[in-house]
């Protein structure tokens, strides 16, 4: 039996289509590299041009549009490599990488370099990728970072609740601003946490999701760490273990939410 893979595109799921069906999309620009897949062995969803079956035709170029055709535009040029997991990936171009960082696929403390130079640094280095110059950019109103902010692997939604944060040293009560299926926003009353720590979380029910426990890992901080000791930082976290049950019915919730207020 031929294996199937189900697509996600702006928070909307489809398929299944077989590898030559993806490849076919991908061809089509139906569906973009970075656009994501699910893959059953590891029961999640990946970036297409990282999954196993399709990272090399990525590599040697296949269906990916030369600087020729996309010059047109300074956010095009295909310029940054990124280092993660120890392998390389790339070269995206600018907005690729932000879209990323937007998804969380990329957090600060991943490594990136340009073509020209090869010299890998952690994000947070580039200025170019400040969370000021970004913002910067979303103010332009230019409609490619538009679309870069408006693509997203899960629908997003505010959602106030509260929940138990445990770093494996200190348990502390802290509130949610904004959920997804992939992650939250919290504000936690301590300035301690550092990207790439590992939290445990129990979520209190509300009148749309029910209590749950999640692992996640922070991806973002904001605030400093001058602040007085207690006050609430906000920091953005991506879910590393939660059901599927909770997955799905986050992802309803969301999804509606952004339904009604599109209408």
């Amino acid at each position: 039996m031929l294996k199937r893979f189900f697509l996600a595109r702006q928070g909307l799921q489809v398929g299944p289509y077989t590898v030559n069906e993806v490849l076919e999309k991908l061809q089509s620009n139906e569906h973009a590299w970075n656009d994501y897949i699910f893959e059953e062995s590891r029961e999640d969803w990946m970036l297409i041009l990282e999954h196993p079956l399709f990272s090399s035709k990525y590599n040697e170029g296949w269906a990916r549009s030369t600087l020729s055709e996309t010059a047109t535009h300074p956010f095009h040029e295909k310029k940054w490599v990124v280092f993660k997991d120890e392998k390389k990936f790339g070269p995206f171009t600018y907005l690729e990488i932000v879209q990323m960082m937007q998804e969380k696929t990329l957090v600060e403390q991943d490594q990136l370099a340009t073509l020209s130079q090869q010299e890998f640094k952690k994000i947070k280095e580039f200025e170019e990728f400040s969370a000021k110059k970004v913002k910067q950019l979303l103010s332009q109103g230019d409609r490619h970072v538009k679309e870069v902010f408006n693509r997203r692997r899960y629908p997003r939604a505010e959602f106030e609740g509260t929940l138990i944060v445990h770093d494996n040293k200190t348990v502390f009560r802290g509130q949610s601003f904004q959920i997804s299926a992939g992650g939250a926003g919290l504000l936690i009353p301590s300035q301690a946490l550092q990207p790439g720590q590992t939290l445990l979380l129990h979520f209190h029910p509300t009148r749309s999701v029910p209590a749950f426990n999640a692992v996640a890992s922070v991806v973002s901080k904001l605030g400093s760490d001058l602040e007085m000791m207690g006050t609430p930082h906000k920091y953005g976290v991506r879910f590393t273990s939660l059901s599927q049950t909770i997955k799905d019915q986050i992802y309803t919730f969301t999804s509606t939410l952004n339904k009604k207020e599109a209408a």
